[in-house]
């Protein structure tokens, strides 16, 4: 898959549950996302016009579909915000909530304010600070504070490279 520089991605992640509220919101600011709109929704069935979608994407491309991107527009997965912070991008992320049966906590909520104290993720929860962001992005290109890490960001990182090495030793194994 080849990938247009410049376009905007959108990753709902990998959790069972439904995160329409984030599409709604995207379907709802179309008009200003850059394009192409790359959509990974996961299991929320989705479909829309001017959205190209895909349940699940390979590492690699998903990888490479943050690293073009101008707009990167996440569920607040440590997972997703790592790999993006890690691709040199700040993305907007927008927490799933267990009141909405997003998720079955709302962890999520924490790390993304978290974050986005920290400077390295754009927070938001409505429509309108959405759009304001994306905005911003447009106009400012916002950065990732590079001087120095936050203690939950190298948090997080040890323990994805702990999983990453756990998974890579069990996949030998077999």
């Amino acid at each position: 898959m080849t990938f247009e520089k410049g376009g905007t991605f959108i990753s709902l992640g990998n959790a069972k549950q439904k995160f329409t509220r984030l599409l709604n919101y995207c379907v709802q600011l179309e008009g200003i996302l850059p394009r192409p709109i790359i959509v990974q929704h996961g299991n929320t069935d989705f479909s829309a016009q001017g959205f190209e979608c895909f349940h699940f994407l390979p590492a690699d491309e998903y990888v490479e579909m943050i690293k073009a991107s101008r707009v990167v527009i996440l569920h607040a997965g440590a997972g997703s915000i790592i790999n993006s912070i890690k691709s040199g991008k700040k993305p907007i992320v927008i927490a799933r909530i267990s009141e909405n049966n997003e998720h079955i906590n709302n962890h999520q909520v924490e790390l993304a304010a978290r974050l986005a104290d920290d400077g390295y993720v754009y927070s938001v929860s409505n429509i309108t600070d959405l759009k304001i962001i994306i905005d911003k992005i447009l106009y400012e290109e916002g950065n990732i504070p590079r001087s120095s890490k936050s203690l939950i960001y190298r948090l997080i990182e040890i323990s994805l490279n702990k999983i990453d090495k756990n998974l890579n030793k069990s996949l030998i194994k077999n």
